[in-house]
């Protein structure tokens, strides 16, 4: 009986080892041939480090140039009695225009929101600030890959 398992937990580890990872640059019908930030901020450089991968050249695939707008806004979103901030509200806005063969064909904008709670500590604010930043812009760009693809 142990070795009917043993066969049988062995046979389902082997057959699991076909994992590719679902935004590889060899699946893709696209490549980005130029990106032009407008705002040359944080946002938008690393969005254009994400999509460097993808910068690869091949004469079978779409040629799509790409200019990206961002703006990212902090809120209060909730204040306590005194007037004190309680809860902040992250928005980060990004703009993509689509140019394929010197013609604007899409307009993509992507919008992510995140709320989080005050604390007394700046240090650790901020760096929790820069984490949520740096989650929402990843997330961003990687919906921005699959509006690409898309396309």
């Amino acid at each position: 009986m142990k070795k009917i398992i043993l066969y049988f937990c062995m046979s389902f580890i082997l057959s699991c080892s076909g994992y590719t990872p679902m935004l590889s640059t060899n699946n893709l019908d696209f490549y980005i041939n130029n990106i032009e930030n407008l705002n040359n901020d944080k946002i938008t450089n690393q969005i254009t480090k994400k999509l460097k991968n993808f910068r690869v050249s091949d004469s079978n695939k779409k040629i799509y140039n790409l200019i990206i707008k961002s703006e990212k806004n902090t809120i209060v979103a909730s204040k306590d009695s005194k007037g004190d901030p309680l809860m902040y509200k992250m928005i980060i806005d990004v703009s993509v225009n689509v140019i394929y063969n010197q013609e604007k064909i899409n307009k993509i904008t992507l919008k992510e929101k995140f709320n989080f709670r005050n604390s007394p500590n700046n240090f650790d604010l901020n760096e929790y600030k820069r984490n949520i930043e740096n989650d929402l812009i990843n997330k961003i760009s990687d919906e921005l890959i699959l509006k690409l693809q898309i396309l």
